[in-house]
């Protein structure tokens, strides 16, 4: 899958790539899955069209302007892999500027995935996916539990990228309100 992203920077991805690698260290469970790179993600799909889409996001991001959010703790999308993943607080602001992204990149994305319609998106940072064995879960959502998980972060770039067997590539990545070249 391919889709528009921003990746974390600073102490939120700090905050994040620690916790995977004293996950490593207190469970023994590797942090290496496909998307293992601190993100929210705002649109995913089979494709995105490379050179319109990059045109487009960078337009738009010349347009934006950063702005601040925070997670709020710990939740699990289920079915035959469970998803664990950091909730972030879906403020007015955050809501807005998704739906910019999909009206900006409307008809660029191929076959887009429907949970990130605006009536279905959950906006969250996925922290682990099929890196914990299924009979250990449990013992992980705990060890993640017992950890401070709400953060604030910068919404300060757009990414067209795509999960890689252990992390995400970036095809093309802008910061939010600088100026087009």
């Amino acid at each position: 899958m391919q889709g528009i992203v921003t990746f974390l920077e600073g102490e939120a991805r700090k905050s994040i790539e620690e916790h995977w690698a004293r996950m490593v260290h207190d469970l023994a469970i590797p942090y290496e899955f496909p998307g293992a790179v601190p993100h929210l993600t705002f649109i995913a799909g089979d494709a995105v069209e490379l050179v319109t889409g990059t045109a487009a996001i960078k337009k738009l991001a010349s347009a934006l302007q950063p702005f601040e959010v925070s997670t709020h703790g710990l939740g699990v999308f289920g079915g035959p892999t469970p998803t664990p993943y950091l909730g972030v607080t879906r403020t007015p602001e955050l809501s807005r500027f998704h739906e910019t992204v999909l009206a900006a990149i409307a008809g660029l994305v191929r076959v887009p995935d429907y949970h990130y319609e605006p009536r279905h998106w959950v906006p969250h940072i996925t922290i682990a996916r099929g890196n914990i064995p299924p009979e250990r879960l449990g013992e992980a959502l705990a060890w993640w539990s017992e950890h401070h998980l709400a953060w604030p972060f910068r919404v300060s770039n757009l990414a067209i990228a795509w999960n890689t067997a252990d992390g995400v590539h970036s095809h093309a990545r802008f910061d939010l309100g600088r100026p087009r070249s």
